[in-house]
Order: C-alpha cells, then sequence, then structure tokens
C-alpha cells in the first residue's frame, strides 16, 4: 500500500515564513489544527512546526513580535509523497515521533499538497486486514 491510497487531499491551514508569533499563537487558539506546514514568498514549502513547538512561548508575549515561523520551524520538513510505501511513511512518523506529515508532489517537494495523519495508515491495515479475513472465510 502507498501514501497514495490513504491520502484523502483536503484543505490545509499554512502559515507564511514571517507570520509573527502573536498570529501564531492566536491561530492555534482559534483552531483544532496541531501541525502548520511553513510557506515561502513564493507558496514553497520550507518547514513545519505543531502547537506543541509553540506551547513554550505562548505566555511570554514579550518575544510575540520579535519571534516570527521561521524560527519555530523545523527545517527542512519530513515529508512523504503519494508513491511512497505506507512502511517508509511509518517509518518517518516514527522519526521524531510525529502524529502528522505533509505531503508534497513527486516532481517539486516544495509543492503542499495536503498533510497525512499517522492515523489514517492504522484505519487502512485495518481495513485491509479485515478484507482479507472476509476474503479467507468465503
Amino acid at each position: 500500500m502507498s501514501v497514495s491510497d490513504v491520502f484523502e487531499p483536503k484543505p490545509v491551514r499554512t502559515v507564511s515564513f514571517d507570520t509573527p508569533l502573536s498570529d501564531v499563537v492566536r491561530l492555534i487558539a482559534d483552531g483544532e489544527d496541531d501541525y502548520f506546514p511553513v510557506l515561502d514568498a513564493e507558496g514553497g514549502l520550507v518547514g513545519i512546526f505543531s502547537a506543541h513547538d509553540v506551547r513554550a512561548f505562548t505566555f511570554d508575549e514579550s518575544i510575540h513580535r520579535l519571534t516570527i515561523a521561521e524560527d519555530l520551524m523545523s527545517a527542512p520538513p519530513i515529508v512523504l509523497t503519494p508513491a511512497d510505501d505506507l512502511h517508509t511513511a511509518l517509518e518517518k512518523f516514527n522519526l521524531k515521533k510525529l502524529d502528522e506529515l505533509p505531503v508534497v508532489a513527486e516532481d517539486d517537494p516544495r509543492r503542499l499538497l495536503g498533510v497525512l495523519p499517522r492515523r489514517a495508515i492504522g484505519r487502512a491495515y485495518t481495513q485491509r486486514l479485515s478484507e482479507m479475513q472476509r476474503l479467507r472465510a468465503d
């Protein structure tokens, strides 16, 4: 099975690399997303950060205007492509114990297609095992 078998592209909340920390904190507080891909001025993927990465800075308002998303992000981001197999995807998730990874175009690692949650792989494996058990029972 590959990432393309379980990946469902949908809108992703992204952040510009120069977004002030005060806006990042507001974005996290106002939404339910945990991971935020960071885009450069041309719209290319350059990094990612999690709400957890920001938590330490939430109440230190003295740095809210001094810090931008580029300061918070992990770069280069760990990414997946639709052609990656799910075993490779799980290995990448485990590199830093991540729950979501950006999926990028195979021909352009800066073109963000969306994000893949780790739980989607678990659901896919469970569904595939159920199908295989059903086939064996028939």
